[in-house]
């Protein structure tokens, strides 16, 4: 069964958690106004709540500092931006609409997971993003991702078990 890939589904799962450790205060701080009130509201503060309490969102899965470790650090960020930028952009030829907006959810989402993870703005030990830097469809995408993530990893578990 592609042991690399599932390698590459396992990492990428780390990679989304590691994500949502950094903006950890970020998200519980963000305003999830729905529009509708405030019992859905509560809900989202709720499932966030959950989410958190979670010991593998708690722990720390790797250290992204020495993902880019180098002189070429700059060089290689700028190109895996390239590289999702490209991606994002073939997707669009896709016919159908229902791939193509999961697609592009999923890039959305490891692309914030990248950023948050990677950027130089964010020193990650001591300060997460504000809210303001978050959009809203970036911090559903990262956590839509995460769970696509869990599912996939899921899925194996049953098959070889």
């Amino acid at each position: 069964i592609f042991p690399e890939r599932i390698n590459n589904i396992y990492f990428t799962y780390l990679f989304l958690l590691r994500a949502l450790n950094v903006a950890k205060e970020s998200l519980l701080n963000y305003d999830y106004g729905t529009g509708v009130g405030g019992e859905e509201e509560q809900e989202v503060r709720s499932l966030l709540d959950k989410l958190y309490t979670n010991h593998l969102v708690c722990s720390s899965p790797f250290d992204e500092s020495s993902m880019f470790i180098g002189e070429d650090k700059g060089a290689l960020k700028h190109t895996l931006r390239t590289k999702f930028r490209n991606i994002s952009s073939i997707m669009d030829c896709v016919s159908c609409e229902t791939c193509k907006v999961h697609a592009k959810l999923q890039i959305l989402g490891i692309g914030t997971a990248l950023r948050l993870l990677l950027d130089d703005e964010y020193d990650n030990n001591d300060n997460s993003p504000t809210t303001h830097d978050l959009q809203r469809n970036e911090v559903v995408a990262v956590v839509n991702s995460l769970l696509k993530f869990a599912e996939s990893i899921q899925i194996y578990q049953k098959m070889i078990e």
